[in-house]
């Protein structure tokens, strides 16, 4: 199987069908497609530039929401720290954080639960668009957030899988959430919350001892 790196925060196998002439027939086989992270930002990823086992990405909110029928939190900034165990986009996201939040006039707390997820990289079923799934890390429970506002709000919401979609071959390169989670503890809480947020992922660049600063930004 031929890997055909493309440019970007990920890269993908290209998907290519081989004719196999047999006398009276003939059948297809499909490439799977397959996501890679790259460091270059070139239109094919060069040989040997593919991220290596352990690499962190650092990715800082550029606008965040957490929107429901009984009102709107906003937070004005938030974090995410990947950390990838492969040649393939796939690994542990390990920090996730959300700062200076509110709902109207009141502060509040958004706190990630769970943690450490897992991600995985894929070509979504457009063949255009690539998405990268979060999910529960073995035994730690599934992707969860909990939201306290003032005296009275205090809810925790869970969704068994978030969607990120990866904007490639930007600079710089997003990360976009539209996630609906649903209530899973607390009393004045809206039955349903969804996630809405973009990133730029900021920890990418082409010198291999920037990326390592990944988590001393996380922590700054």
């Amino acid at each position: 199987m031929r890997l055909i790196r493309v440019c970007g925060l990920a890269a993908v196998v290209v998907a290519t069908f081989m004719a196999i002439a047999e006398v009276g027939s003939a059948m297809a086989v499909t490439e799977l497609e397959k996501v890679v992270w790259c460091l270059k930002r070139e239109q094919m990823c060069p040989a040997n530039q593919d991220f290596p086992a352990g690499t962190e990405l650092f990715a800082a909110a550029t606008s965040e929401e957490f929107l429901s029928n009984i009102g709107n939190v906003s937070c004005s900034s938030s974090e995410i720290l990947m950390t990838n165990t492969g040649l393939l986009v796939h690994g542990n996201v390990t920090a996730l954080a959300f700062g200076e939040c509110k709902l109207g006039e009141t502060k509040c707390a958004v706190t990630a639960e769970h943690l450490e997820y897992l991600f995985k990289g894929e070509l979504k079923s457009d063949n255009s668009k690539y998405e990268i799934k979060v999910t529960e890390k073995g035994t730690n429970g599934a992707p969860q957030a909990t939201v306290e506002c003032g005296a009275f709000v205090h809810c925790t919401y869970a969704a068994n899988e978030v969607s990120i979609e990866a904007k490639l071959a930007f600079t710089p390169e997003r990360l976009s959430i539209l996630q609906e989670f649903i209530v899973s503890k607390g009393a004045v809480c809206a039955k349903n919350m969804t996630w809405h947020a973009t990133y730029n992922v900021e920890c990418r660049e082409e010198v291999a001892a920037e990326i390592k600063k990944c988590w001393e930004k996380m922590e700054s």
